[in-house]
Formats: structure tokens, C-alpha cells, sequence
């Protein structure tokens, strides 16, 4: 008998993938490769798809009708300040009937609501109606109090007139405290009052989840939170000239001059900027925005002049196997 050792089979490897080609790595692969007229094929209906897309955002663009006026400049109202109020009118001119809704903004120039110390500068605890103490308030630098505010009575609602100077100011931060407080009435040719509706114009994400009144708020808050001008103005812009939703009006406006009267209270001279009004009707895709559709029909034009250079290019240099001649 041999004193030899008989070998012992090896033990399976662990984790060793199965057979089968995906997991192997054995698939068979498919590189397309590009030639002259498929090339040519896909430019093409790229830029015939932007072209057609943006000549719809035009075209739906164009139908929106837009009037402004700037009333800054315009009688006492030039002399605003937070601590007296002024009254204006301006008129605008409406070429053509704007049927219903008639959307009316007010808009601001100069006025860097993407400044980071600006969007920070509030507490999204206190909105949602806790009642917070000031040390809880660091995001609200540098408005904590009644005094950091700096407000006159005129921006204060009633009930809170007599909080102190070092009461806690709900809404807290530089957000709150730039809030955008004039007003607006109109009339029509005919001298009658154009009615505006100044509810639904908040997100409703904002209405439902984002912003809550203490209990008794009216003597403990200087601002409603859930007042929607107050939501619309909360929701910062990204640009420094910026427009925000008023109101609406759901009847239609006939051709003709309308009289805008502003009740002013709001000092735009802290920042040197403009103050607008602007009444606007929309389309099934939105406000009016002219560029976006420019925009889409640059770039398929741009795509298309691809197309044709690649196309002279294949003419010119014949390749009969790019061109699919066999």
C-alpha cells in the first residue's frame, strides 16, 4: 500500500458568479456608428422639434397682453416714507379688451431678495405659529425685536401696537421686515371700481403647510402670516427686478383708460429702486416670456445649419460606406 496521500478536491469558490452570460460578461454588445445620413437624420429632427416647440411658446406668448407703468415718480408718491403714508393715481391705457382673469402685480427693481444674509434671515419654526424666545431666533439676524424692526405703526397691525420694544417680532428676520405693503384700487373708463381679488394667489403648498398664526396672534405678532401677500413676498426671487402677484380680476377689461390708485407706503429710496405696477392676462403655459420661445427657435435653427453643414460635408467628400451606397 502506498504511503501516499490522495489529493482532495478543492472546495468551491465563494461568491463565484453563475454561468450565465450577464453576469460573465460574455453579452454581446451594439455600438452604433454614426455615418454621414444618419447623422444628418437625427440634427434634423432635433432642430425640427425645437423650432415647432418654440414657435407654440411664441405663438402663445405673443396672445398674452402686458401693460405697466411705473408710479414711484408720479405725484406724492415720490415722497413715500414708512412713517407717512401718500396717495397717487396713475392711469393705463388698454389698447385692446383683456378677458378674464386679468392678473395685477406690483414690481420691484434693485432689490436683492437672492442676497444669501436676506434668504436666511428668518425662522421657519416660528411661521408655522411656535412661540419662540429670542434665543431660539439665530437665523432671524439681525431682527429679533420690536425695536430691530424699526417699523412705524402704519406696518404694524392694529393689535400689536403696544407690544414693547423688546418683544419678540413674529415674523422675525429682514424677510419679514421688507415686507411689500402698498395697496391698490382700481376703475374702470366708466368710473366704476374694478373689483380685485386678493385671495388664491399663494401657493397652496405655502397656505396648507408653511405658515400658521400663534393662538391669539393679532397681540403678539406684528403680521399675519397667513395673509397671502405676506406668503407671496416670502417666497424670494431670484433676480433683483422681480414682479409678484397682487390679485386678480375676474372680469374681463374692455379698451380703454383705467385709473390705478396707490395707497403708498412702502420706501423703495433705502435701495434706490423703481416701483411698478403691471396688469397682465396668461396662456395654458403662463405669464408672457418671449425669450424662452426665441430661445427654442435659435437653437433649432442652430441645429438645423448643423444638419445642412454635415450634409454638404457627406456630398462633398463622398464616402459610399458612410452615405449607405454599397
Amino acid at each position: 500500500m502506498s504511503g501516499r496521500i490522495a489529493p482532495q478536491s478543492p472546495e468551491p469558490k465563494k461568491n463565484k458568479p453563475t454561468a450565465k452570460p450577464f453576469f460573465q460578461q460574455t453579452k454581446k454588445g451594439y455600438r452604433p456608428l454614426p455615418t454621414v445620413l444618419s447623422t444628418v437624420l437625427i440634427f434634423t429632427a432635433v432642430g425640427l422639434f425645437f423650432i415647432l416647440f418654440g414657435s407654440i411658446i411664441l405663438s402663445y406668448s405673443l396672445d398674452i397682453i402686458e401693460h405697466s407703468k411705473r408710479y414711484d415718480n408720479v405725484g406724492d408718491c415720490i415722497n413715500t416714507k414708512w412713517n407717512d403714508t401718500q396717495y397717487c393715481n396713475i392711469t393705463i391705457d388698454i389698447d385692446e379688451d383683456m378677458n378674464a382673469p386679468v392678473f395685477f402685480y406690483y414690481s420691484l427693481s434693485n432689490f436683492y431678495q437672492n442676497h444669501w444674509n436676506y434668504m436666511r434671515s428668518y425662522s421657519q419654526y416660528q411661521l408655522l405659529g411656535s412661540n419662540l424666545s429670542k434665543s431660539d431666533l439665530d437665523n432671524c439676524i439681525p431682527v429679533y425685536t420690536m425695536k430691530d424692526l424699526g417699523l412705524e405703526d402704519n406696518a404694524i397691525q392694529e393689535g400689536a401696537w403696544n407690544l414693547s420694544n423688546s418683544a419678540v417680532a413674529f415674523p422675525c428676520g429682514l424677510t419679514a421686515k421688507w415686507f411689500f405693503n402698498d395697496t391698490f384700487e382700481m376703475w374702470s373708463p366708466r368710473k366704476e371700481k374694478v373689483f380685485i381679488h386678493e385671495d388664491d394667489i399663494a401657493w397652496s403648498s405655502d397656505k396648507d403647510r408653511k405658515f400658521n398664526n400663534m393662538h391669539k396672534w393679532k397681540k403678539s405678532q406684528w403680521k399675519d402670516v397667513e395673509d397671502e401677500h405676506f406668503m407671496v413676498w416670502m417666497r424670494s426671487s431670484s433676480f433683483s427686478t422681480f414682479k409678484k402677484l397682487w390679485g386678480r380680476i375676474e372680469d374681463d377689461l374692455d379698451a380703454g383708460t383705467y385709473t390705478i390708485q396707490i395707497h403708498s407706503h412702502y420706501d423703495q429710496n433705502a435701495f434706490n429702486g423703481e416701483k411698478w405696477v403691471e396688469i397682465s392676462t396668461a396662456s395654458a403655459l403662463g405669464g408672457k416670456n418671449d425669450l424662452l420661445g426665441i430661445a427654442f427657435l435659435s437653437f433649432g435653427g442652430f441645429v438645423l445649419v448643423i444638419a445642412v453643414a454635415f450634409g454638404v460635408r457627406g456630398w462633398i467628400f463622398k464616402n459610399p460606406r458612410d452615405l449607405h451606397y454599397d
